[in-house]
């Protein structure tokens, strides 16, 4: 299965599932609770199934669901400074590419993180030039 066989697939079922998304939560900046981070994370998981569900070619998942469990425990605190951290860590490592995530897939995650996650929870003006 060809990295570009797989990218496209991933991008199909983002596609597919950023509608679903869109159709069945409240729109932005009326997410209440953790509607965001589940969005965040929802969408990491389809990414990572229609990769197969493993590294290929050097591509790893786990470490940005880690990052969102990071913020997710935060977030459950109260802690607003340690989501903040979180959340800014997560959008540096997917504009770095880290982890050998695709750089279509990355610039796509980048965007809807910029997207879901409440404006005081994120550094948007670190990241303006990509949104």
């Amino acid at each position: 299965m060809s990295r570009l066989y797989i990218f496209q697939r991933a991008a199909m079922v983002l596609m597919v599932s950023t509608c679903l998304l869109l159709l069945t939560t409240p729109a932005r900046g009326q997410l209440t609770d953790e509607g965001w981070l589940d969005a965040m994370t929802h969408a990491l998981h389809m990414a990572k199934s229609a990769d197969g569900g493993g590294p290929h070619d050097g591509m790893k998942y786990e470490p940005y669901l880690d990052q969102l469990k990071k913020a997710r425990m935060a977030f459950r605190r109260g802690d607003e400074d340690a989501v903040y951290i979180a959340m800014n860590r997560l959008m540096d490592m997917l504009e770095r590419r880290e982890h050998g995530i695709a750089a279509d897939l990355a610039d796509w995650l980048f965007n809807y993180c910029a997207q879901v996650t409440p404006p005081h929870l994120h550094d948007i003006s670190r990241h303006i030039g990509r949104v």
